[in-house]
C-alpha cells in the first residue's frame, strides 16, 4: 500500500471478493425469509429455531468476511492478537 491508498487492482479484488459474499448473505437472508413465512402459517419446531439461530450466525459471520478484507485493503493489514475480533467489531460500528 502506498501513501496514496490501495491500488486499483486491490480495490477491483476487494470489490468481487464483496460481491461474492454479497451472494451468499442474500441467499441466507432468502432462506430466512423462507423460514418467517412459514412461522405465519405454524409455529416452527425445537430443530427449526435452532437451523434459524445457526442462519442467523452464518449471516454474523458473513457480514465479519466482509469487513475484515475492508480493513485489510484500506489499513494494509486486518487487526492482530487476542482482541482482535472486538477491534473488527468495533471499526464496524464506527462505519
Amino acid at each position: 500500500m502506498t501513501s496514496d491508498g490501495p491500488s486499483r487492482q486491490k480495490l477491483d479484488d476487494l470489490l468481487l471478493d464483496l460481491r461474492v459474499e454479497r451472494s451468499k448473505l442474500d441467499t441466507l437472508v432468502e432462506s430466512l425469509r423462507d423460514i418467517e413465512r412459514s412461522m405465519e402459517q405454524d409455529p416452527l419446531p425445537p430443530l427449526w429455531v435452532d437451523a434459524v439461530a445457526l442462519r442467523l450466525q452464518s449471516f454474523h459471520t458473513g457480514i465479519e468476511r466482509c469487513f475484515v478484507p475492508i480493513v485489510r485493503v484500506i489499513n494494509g493489514a486486518t487487526p492482530d492478537g487476542a482482541d482482535w475480533h472486538r477491534r473488527v467489531q468495533e471499526l464496524n460500528e464506527g462505519l
